[in-house]
């Protein structure tokens, strides 16, 4: 009997160059050189390095990036070292970083105008993503200067002074960034981030568990030991807020109070609004909610003067010490917390 003819291991139901590129496809591995597209903001025609993310191609300027990270001064050097792979005469370096992080980062390293993390921070409007991929980033690649400059705005709103940060209003961040902000502490190893990250994230309730769906599609998530800190501390979270309430309105009235009996019958109607708020739901970061708004909801000035002066003075008293307080209510201790009491 004749022996059986066995099929070419390479019949060409592909046109000629996209069977390799399936190949590569199934195997993980860079796209072809034929398959990228040139990046529309960090295209320059003189540049003379070209790096690779997914299928776009950013062609910049080597001598810049490597003098300002000693990672990519190797990674070049070993690419100009291989003469199999270039990309429209460059050397090609493929990373694994997203189109869009990369964008960002380049943003920072190859300003065209000025960088995005420079001088006083007030100045930018950086997004959440922004300073995420900065951060990231520019700890992977070791840009020590741009590391800082990002990590000292992102602690304007994951702050550690008393009190959230005044000027988190000002700043484009969500309960779900807090997600990031967690890894971002711990890959940056900033301990002083977490309590108000962790805050954050406590008051997502179950939707902490969904993660952060990043603009390119990707999503964060916390680790399972932080996922468990951040649950189990919820609930506590909830019993200190409706506390916080009733030492604000659950008191007596001031003992320099021009009709006690009026103060009192007030303070009792505050709370009753007060509750009357939390049968939505009390919520962590309620903790720190001032009760201004009761107040301010309020008929006429319920209180006379000694009586909200002594109000101000004990809310102030009591928010200062559940933030003293915050990291245990996660099971951390933080050596310095909190600054500028």
């Amino acid at each position: 009997m004749s022996e059986v003819s066995r099929p070419s291991k390479r019949l060409r139901f592909f046109p000629e160059g996209e069977l390799e590129d399936a190949a590569a496809e199934l195997d993980g591995a860079p796209p072809s050189m034929g398959t990228l597209e040139h990046d529309e903001e960090f295209w320059l025609e003189d540049g003379n390095i070209v790096l690779v993310s997914s299928n776009i191609a950013f062609r910049i300027y080597r001598g810049l990036l490597a003098a300002q990270s000693s990672i990519f001064a190797d990674m070049f050097t070993a690419a100009s070292s291989r003469a199999d792979e270039s990309y429209e005469g460059c050397p090609v370096i493929h990373l694994s970083e997203s189109p869009e992080d990369l964008r960002r980062f380049l943003r920072v390293l190859l300003p065209k105008s000025r960088r995005t993390f420079v001088g006083d921070p007030s100045e930018t409007d950086a997004s959440f993503e922004q300073v995420f991929a900065v951060v990231r980033l520019s700890h992977k690649y070791q840009v020590d200067d741009i590391l800082q400059q990002a990590m000292v705005y992102l602690k304007r709103y994951y702050t550690s002074r008393p009190g959230l940060s005044e000027s988190a209003d000002a700043i484009p961040f969500t309960q779900t960034h807090g997600i990031g902000a967690v890894n971002l502490a711990i890959l940056t190893d900033t301990p002083a981030i977490l309590p108000r990250a962790l805050l954050d994230c406590a008051s997502l309730g179950s939707d902490v568990l969904d993660g952060w769906t990043r603009e390119d599609g990707s999503v964060e998530h916390l680790s399972d030991s932080d996922l468990r800190m951040v649950l189990d501390a919820r609930d506590r979270l909830i019993v200190e807020a409706f506390y916080s309430l009733r030492k604000a309105f659950g008191g007596s009235p001031s003992m320099y109070c021009g009709d006690w009996q009026v103060c009192r019958d007030a303070m009792r109607e505050l709370l009753l609004a007060g509750m009357d708020v939390g049968r939505g739901g009390f919520e962590p970061k309620s903790l720190f909610d001032s009760w201004e708004c009761i107040l301010d909801e309020a008929d006429d000035d319920p209180l006379c003067s000694a009586c909200l002066e002594e109000y101000h003075k004990n809310q102030k008293k009591v928010l200062e010490d559940l933030w003293l307080c915050l990291p245990s209510f996660f099971g951390l201790n933080i050596p310095g917390w909190p600054t500028d009491m």
